[in-house]
């Protein structure tokens, strides 16, 4: 009977994992850095498991918007923009050659903070680039990140 009980929780804990709702984001690198949780509300995570930044909706677009209230960027299409349309991230892996590290494992998440109020979206939206290596902006995606961390 024991041994059953502990068959059935490992059974329901894998099943919990693998239904999980997350988007890996990586950087130009191919290193994956953060992930969108959408059980959490669609927060960003690090990959240390630190709740930096949310999505909001915002007419055809996501806002990246930080726990310290700034807006960050925008995600669309699976990319993340910063504020001057250039690519800092992507959920795709790049086609890159050589080695493509692997993901090593995500820590526990921290706990959320309370959501600031979603600033005012600029009227003007940035021209969005594509992910050429041009068009992918100098700060790194964790940089990037940690500016949305309160």
């Amino acid at each position: 009977m024991k041994k059953l009980f502990c068959i059935s929780i490992l059974y329901l804990t894998f099943i919990t994992i693998g239904t999980a709702q997350q988007t890996t984001l990586y950087n130009q690198t191919n290193h994956s850095i953060a992930y969108i949780d959408y059980e959490e509300e669609a927060t960003i995570f690090l990959w240390d498991g630190t709740p930096v930044a949310f999505l909001n909706e915002d007419d055809d677009y996501l806002q990246i918007i930080g726990f310290n209230g700034k807006l960050l960027g925008w995600y669309k299409d699976g990319h993340v923009y910063d504020k001057a349309g250039k690519v800092v991230g992507s959920r795709h892996k790049r086609r890159i050659s050589g080695i493509t590290p692997r993901a090593g494992m995500k820590r526990m998440q921290r706990i959320t903070p309370i959501r600031p109020i979603v600033p005012i979206s600029p009227i003007v939206k940035p021209r969005f680039q594509d992910d050429r290596e041009d068009n992918w902006s100098l700060m790194p995606l964790d940089e990037f990140l940690e500016n949305g961390e309160r």
